[in-house]
């Protein structure tokens, strides 16, 4: 996946997510909400580090993807991605994860990018006692879109 040049990123251009083979546009974030974005990467990245263990067996794939899920709709503000269960039909695994990559890239640019903020939550992760959660999230920040057609963001709208 190529970098955005820093002309795109200084415009605040789009960034474009490829899923099922189509590039969706996701707008940037304001600054509040990539805040409030970043937080949430941050707790869910850590959260997931943090349940990681021998007994996890073959759940181990599903909670990561579920947790790039969330923080992939978490990021969709502006809706432009389709229903999740319609993803899940159409996407890869990997465009799931270059696509959440290129969010964390372009939202943690000083930290370096995803490399550095998962080290980071592996050691938040090592300082927390297990939780006792399926990795979904419970205050319903990052949960799964609703399949009716209400929707609402945790990034604010």
């Amino acid at each position: 996946m190529a970098d955005r040049d820093e002309e795109a990123r200084a415009a605040g251009l789009p960034l474009g997510i490829v899923l099922g083979g189509e590039t969706h546009d996701l707008p940037v974030l304001t600054i509040a909400k990539s805040r409030r974005w970043k937080v949430l990467v941050q707790d869910r990245l850590g959260q997931f580090f943090a349940e990681m263990t021998p007994e996890l067996g073959s759940r181990l794939m599903t909670l990561g993807t579920d947790t790039l899920e969330d923080l992939l709709y978490a990021y969709d503000d502006s809706r432009a991605l389709p229903e999740r269960e319609a993803l899940e039909e159409i996407a890869t695994d990997q465009e799931l994860f270059a696509a959440v990559r290129k969010l964390v890239d372009e939202s943690f640019p000083l930290e370096g990018g995803l490399a550095t903020v998962m080290a980071a939550a592996v050691e938040v992760a090592r300082s927390r006692p297990p939780s006792s959660t399926n990795g979904r999230s419970t205050t319903g920040r990052a949960s799964a879109r609703p399949k009716s057609s209400t929707r609402s963001s945790p990034t604010g709208n």
